[in-house]
């Protein structure tokens, strides 16, 4: 998915590229390198060393980019994405929430890639959670664009809870839980156990251990969307038994490219179609020394 064709070739539309142009996108790595023959920036200060032009993007370049992917923001959410960028690069100051703390970094890496899950999944159903939260994505970002779910994220580490508990209050959120436990130990609560009718990740882990996380969670026919970097084929392929054993089907890999940065992430695509029998997941820590392999 190019952004030209929605940019335009316009002043404005070469002027987002040209912000866009500087970085290419790797967020696993938690880094961004440059392009061949593109002019460095400064140290991802958003000022061009070469011509002095501002990089920095802005809230309106992030509804550009959001209505590439088919998504309209409007000024109320976008005002929320300002307010999420400050309060996750405040507290970053003083607990590691994420490497990646530019806010040009932020509004293509976390925001954009976030609410990529859109083009798989355009109108959410009511019930979704986001498994390894951390700083809040893709969960809150899905929430912010489309306020009416019922959103549960799951986070083990009490800092970023604490995070997540006030990022919520401010952005006014309703119907938000969070939950400060561990994946293997929601999958097996009543509470939560084939409760919710799509299940999101980003960069928790590899795609067998991310099936035994989330495909208990999921009611029959709902989805499961894990995030992922470039060539995903090999994890798929890896994760085949975990799937069957699981109740899953896999349905597809779509292909996400932001911007015209030839950084293309992968959304894949899992259906719950059987239950999961009852002994998954398994206790904390198994799924990972022992993955469904």
């Amino acid at each position: 998915m190019e952004l030209r064709t929605v940019l335009g070739d316009d002043h404005h539309g070469q002027m987002i590229r040209r912000k866009l142009a500087a970085f290419v996108v790797d967020v696993d790595a938690g880094q961004a390198r440059l392009l061949p023959g593109i002019r460095t920036p400064s140290a991802f200060t958003g000022v061009d060393a070469v011509a002095g032009e501002r990089t920095k993007l802005t809230m309106a370049d992030l509804k550009t980019i959001s209505a590439a992917m088919g998504i309209s923001l409007s000024a109320t959410q976008l005002a929320q994405f300002e307010t999420y960028y400050q309060t996750l690069h405040n507290w970053n100051q003083r607990i590691n929430l994420t490497r990646i703390t530019g806010r040009s970094e932020v509004f293509i890496k976390h925001f954009s890639d976030a609410l990529s899950c859109l083009v798989a999944v355009p109108d959410l159903p009511q019930t979704v959670i986001d498994v390894g939260a951390g700083p809040g994505l893709p969960g809150l970002a899905l929430k912010i664009a489309q306020p009416h779910i019922n959103l549960t994220l799951v986070e083990a580490t009490g800092k970023k809870v604490n995070f997540l508990n006030h990022l919520v209050q401010k952005l006014a959120l309703q119907n938000v839980t969070i939950l400060h436990d561990r994946a293997e130990t929601v999958g097996q609560d009543a509470a939560h156990r084939q409760h919710y009718q799509l299940a999101v990740a980003r960069a928790v882990a590899p795609l067998p251990v991310l099936v035994e996380y989330l495909l208990p969670l999921l009611q029959i026919d709902g989805l499961m969307v894990a995030q992922k970097g470039s060539a995903p084929t090999p994890e798929i392929a890896s994760a085949g038994k975990a799937i069957h054993i699981l109740g899953g089907r896999y349905l597809k890999t779509m292909p996400i490219t932001l911007s015209d940065l030839h950084a293309t992430r992968n959304l894949i695509l899992v259906q719950k179609v059987n239950p999961t029998p009852k002994k998954y997941p398994r206790r904390p820590g198994i799924p990972t020394k022992k993955p469904l392999v």
